[in-house]
């Protein structure tokens, strides 16, 4: 049985009229389209964590460019269609909704991105470097990889978020 408080954190994470928005397909209607990450030795599987995939914020900014997942059955999981054209890759990913603990079934409570490595591996990315995130009209995600200059490294160590993620907001998006 979901607590109240557990239920006001699922209701507000997936976007309730109260408290976001009209979703559609996993978008806000009118909102952000474009999200980052900065990559890090875990998200690059280089710790030896047993940990897979990237983990994404619960915050609903960031959960817009995703499927909509139904909070009310355990873990439940989308594929994503996703394009790196840098490298011609066109695959799926697997995003899915951690959330035993909200359901009293677990401790987790977390979003991750899955099956990312060999894409990652594809894209010779190292940490530090910039992985975007852009939903277009197809409904597709569209990735791509920036590396930054790594004498900027300790600049963008300073600008970015604890969790890496920033939200891009462009004009007409």
């Amino acid at each position: 049985m979901l607590s109240e408080r557990s239920l006001r954190e699922l209701t507000t994470a997936f976007g309730n009229s109260e408290a976001g928005g009209n979703r559609t397909g996993g978008i806000v209607v009118g909102q952000v389209k474009r999200i980052s990450k900065i990559l890090s030795r875990n998200d690059l599987g280089l710790t030896g964590s047993h940990q897979a995939g990237i983990t994404v914020p619960r915050n609903p900014e960031f959960l817009v460019i995703f499927p909509k997942l139904d909070p009310l059955i355990k873990n439940p999981e989308a594929k994503v269609w996703v394009i790196a054209e840098e490298i011609e890759y066109a695959g799926h990913l697997r995003f899915i909704y951690y959330n035993g603990k909200l359901l009293g079934e677990g401790t987790r409570n977390e979003y991750r991105l899955t099956g990312v490595t060999q894409l990652l591996r594809g894209l010779q990315a190292m940490p530090g470097d910039e992985l975007h995130f852009e939903r277009r009209q197809t409904q597709d995600l569209h990735l791509e990889l920036i590396r930054l200059s790594r004498e900027f490294e300790e600049a963008k160590e300073q600008e970015k978020s604890p969790s890496g993620w920033r939200i891009i907001r462009r004009e007409n998006v």
